[in-house]
């Protein structure tokens, strides 16, 4: 009946505005479960003086469940990034012309890592790390994080920081 209604509608839509309508509908599949399509309709008027409605349809059932996937996803990334107790920090590799690590971008980082940079999330995501914190080059950092991306090796390393380094330790 839901169905029907969304479908009653729109046509009631082109045939009395006269105007193309498009949208999302839900339609019943043919193995009986609902689906989603993107629905163009449109008037096509005949000379005769009937009104016709014409339309074209993609069924976005695929992409809408991969699309609530990947966001059940992210709430769960999101959830692990910032109850962790530790500083946590993405990178990307930024290559120079002859392809070799020229510095990396912060691509995320959770609530402990701005606390430790006393950053906000905005002002970090983005930015190079040896720009915006220099000491990770001269204090050897730079040459360990391109070797993990050179090797596929994880680090782990504890270190100390002196307040000279840019970070909060708290």
């Amino acid at each position: 009946a839901e169905i029907a209604q969304a479908y009653v509608e729109n046509n009631c839509q082109v045939l009395v505005c006269g105007v193309a309508v498009e949208t999302d509908e839900p339609f019943a599949r043919v193995d009986g479960s609902e689906g989603v399509a993107h629905v163009v309709k449109f008037p096509i008027f005949e000379p005769q003086g009937a009104q016709l409605i014409g339309g074209v349809a993609i069924d976005l059932t695929t992409s809408k469940r991969a699309e609530a996937a990947l966001c059940e996803k992210d709430v769960r990334f999101r959830a692990a990034m910032e109850g962790s107790l530790d500083s946590v920090f993405f990178l990307i590799a930024d290559r120079d012309p002859t392809g070799h690590v020229a510095d990396f971008r912060f691509t995320e980082l959770n609530k402990r890592g701005c606390e430790l940079l006393a950053r906000t999330r905005e002002q970090v995501v983005g930015q190079r790390l040896c720009e915006s914190l220099p000491h990770n080059r001269t204090g050897g950092f730079f040459d360990k994080y391109v070797r993990v991306v050179e090797t596929g090796e994880p680090l782990e390393e504890e270190f100390s920081l002196a307040p000279t380094d840019g970070l909060t330790a708290t």
